[in-house]
């Protein structure tokens, strides 16, 4: 289990194993504990949940929990994010959501892109803090990357180092597994559980008094119907209201980081929407379809971990088929209409900085009433993740859909086709 030591001395464990554990007796909490103990480390700390649960984090080191440390010293947000370079190569990077560390590490600057793009997918409305040399910025304007502004509830880079000081707290540093289950916190009926009982009762009274209460003698009017202009861009609307494409495609980089983890296996290819086979998935619904490729994995693995993520598992001529989720949000409706033409021209300023060379192949623009469609493909040749994140951003902002796309791995890059669809006056 890594260990960051400090110049002074002081040990943090980053990367510690942690399980939340349901409400019940102590006594069979101390057994599930031990039986846990086997695998995770000697070294043990339990925080009792607001529902009753215990959050179980574990380590096979002594030292004080990074995780934990960070979140307190920034006065326990819901949503954290932190990032400090240790020097040009490494960083600390630091995630909580909803209250839970869900991730405390020491990362390669080089893959601090992939790692903020896998938070992309969830709701959440991160405070980030931000020291040195990190690839995260608050504007498109500053480079790196970019979260979306209903992401973020504030952002702040730091003068100093955080780290080299942090202050350590005792109730945050590891104990001996037999040590910690002597110090098991209580469990006291939470605020929020009396609150449930309280609004449970108020609505069993309410709903009482709304059966027996002599009932008001009932009016008839009668209301002209009203009949409303036909909206020329309701079309429009209705297109802009699926999932943005820079969504899709961070959403396709996070499975594709999932992907990797299948002992022996590899996807071979990943496609979604039209160049599925399917229908048109654009609406965010359709499943992401997995040709996955054995370098010496067994079926029996691939079986095992697809079952344990909850996937459906298809044996092919050509290995293994798996079908993901594609967990896409719509967007907000649209408050204003552009010029399709001036949606291509941005993007292609855009996109030039990213891909170089003839990679955007423009297709005939149609008219459709009181809008026009102007559909493109991506040509991806051989591109790292990083680079999949860096197109999503040059699509930020833009009136476009991603119809489909269908690319191919080998070695760990990408290559294959992405189709997208700008759509305006």
């Amino acid at each position: 289990m890594p260990v960051l030591i400090r110049d002074d001395g002081v040990e943090f464990v980053v990367r510690a194993y942690r399980e939340l554990l349901a409400a019940k007796k102590s006594s069979l909490v101390k057994r599930e504990i031990q039986l846990l103990q086997h695998n995770n480390g000697d070294y043990l700390r339990l925080f009792l949940q607001p529902d009753g649960d215990y959050e179980a984090v574990f380590s096979h080191e002594e030292g004080y929990l990074l995780g934990e440390t960070v979140w307190h010293y920034f006065d326990r947000p819901d949503d954290l994010i932190y990032c400090e370079a240790l020097d040009d190569d490494t960083a600390i990077l630091v995630v909580v959501r909803a209250g839970n560390v869900f991730l405390d590490a020491q990362v390669p600057v080089a893959n601090l892109i992939d790692e903020f793009a896998s938070l992309v997918a969830n709701v959440n409305l991160y405070n980030i803090y931000v020291y040195g040399s990190i690839p995260l910025s608050e504007t498109e304007e500053e480079g790196g990357f970019v979260f979306d502004q209903d992401m973020v509830a504030s952002f702040t880079r730091l003068e100093e180092p955080l780290f080299p000081t942090l202050p350590t707290m005792e109730a945050l540093r590891l104990l001996p597994v037999a040590e910690a289950l002597r110090a098991l916190p209580s469990r006291r009926a939470s605020p929020v559980f009396m609150l449930i009982i309280g609004m449970l009762i108020i609505g069993v009274i309410w709903g009482v008094y709304e059966v027996f209460k002599p009932s008001a003698p009932v009016q008839q009017t009668t209301v002209a119907p009203l009949i409303k202009p036909k909206d020329p861009y309701a079309a429009y609307r209705s297109l802009m209201e699926q999932p943005a494409p820079e969504q899709v495609l961070i959403d396709m980089v996070g499975k594709l980081k999932l992907l990797s983890t299948v002992p022996g296996w590899y996807p071979s290819n990943l496609s979604w929407g039209a160049a599925s086979g399917g229908n048109n998935n654009s609406t965010g619904t359709g499943p992401v379809r997995v040709q996955m490729t054995s370098f010496g994995g067994t079926l029996a693995v691939m079986r095992d971990w697809a079952d344990v993520n909850q996937l459906k598992f298809d044996i092919t001529g050509e290995g293994v088929a798996l079908y993901l989720p594609a967990k896409l949000k719509e967007r907000s409706a649209p408050t204003a209409i552009e010029k399709t033409q001036d949606a291509v021209i941005t993007f292609m300023s855009r996109i030039q900085h990213v891909l170089h060379g003839k990679t955007v192949q423009l297709g005939n623009k149609e008219t459709q009433g009181s809008i026009t469609l102007w559909p493109l493909t991506i040509n991806l040749s051989s591109v790292s993740p990083s680079v999949i994140v860096l197109v999503a951003q040059s699509l930020r902002g833009l009136p476009a859909i991603i119809t489909g796309y269908s690319v191919t791995s080998t070695g760990g890059l990408y290559s294959g086709q992405i189709s997208i669809t700008l759509v305006g006056t």
